[in-house]
């Protein structure tokens, strides 16, 4: 493909926007369409999303045991598929065009395994699309960080299918956290429509996460 008529098509889309007359960025349309995305298969078990992921790129592309990036993929070129009505070949090619203007990647190094990492503008997108949600927020050097991840691995060996379980760097995400009032890490958000029902901070524990799960599951 022509490089040139590429960024015209992407502009044309919408997928990309000028962002100060110099540079070109994502538009907060595409970003939100692939977040909406990425909520929704977030809920999907990881068997799922990897034969959606084949199906959608023809077996080209499969991250190995890497479930974040393959629901990032799928979602990118879900996102692709509503914007132009781009085919799946054009799709495929634009992945790495994409990868150039993207901000930086949400931390996932002290993410549950259950839990889709996010950044702050991914997590409001969510949060408003989503029925339910429980949201842990995390930070380096935590010891009560560690505690939290290791319970949630042990509470959520698969992600399930009706509450959305999301992520996020509370450092790289100040603006979110004043919107949500986050003040420290670890905090657990249990959010049901869009709305922060119970705000836990610090380490908790098991028996008090399971009651308010399944308060949230009642809402």
């Amino acid at each position: 493909m022509d490089p040139d008529r590429v960024l015209d098509r992407l502009l044309e889309t919408g997928v990309l926007v000028d962002a100060d007359g110099d540079s070109l960025a994502l538009s907060e349309r595409f970003r939100d369409a692939r977040s909406e995305r990425i909520g929704e298969l977030s809920t999907v078990d990881d068997d799922e999303v990897a034969a959606a992921l084949r199906e959608a790129t023809g077996g080209r592309i499969d991250p190995a045991d890497d479930r974040q990036e393959r629901i990032r993929t799928l979602a990118t070129l879900d996102a692709l598929a509503t914007h132009g009505e781009f085919d799946a070949e054009t799709r495929l090619t634009l992945l790495p065009v994409l990868d150039e203007f993207e901000a930086d990647p949400p931390r996932e190094s002290g993410v549950p395994q259950a839990f889709t990492p996010v950044t702050g503008s991914q997590l409001v997108t969510l949060l408003e699309s989503s029925r339910r949600a429980i949201v842990y927020v995390w930070r380096d050097d935590c010891d009560p960080c560690d505690v939290m991840r290791e319970e949630f691995d042990d509470m959520f060996p698969e992600p399930p299918e009706d509450i959305a379980l999301l992520a996020v760097y509370g450092p790289d995400a100040m603006d979110a956290m004043d919107r949500y009032d986050v003040v420290g890490a670890p905090t657990t958000l249990f959010v049901s429509e869009g709305s922060i029902d119970i705000r836990l901070q610090g380490a908790q524990y098991r028996e008090l996460l399971e009651t308010e799960l399944e308060h949230l599951r009642d809402q």
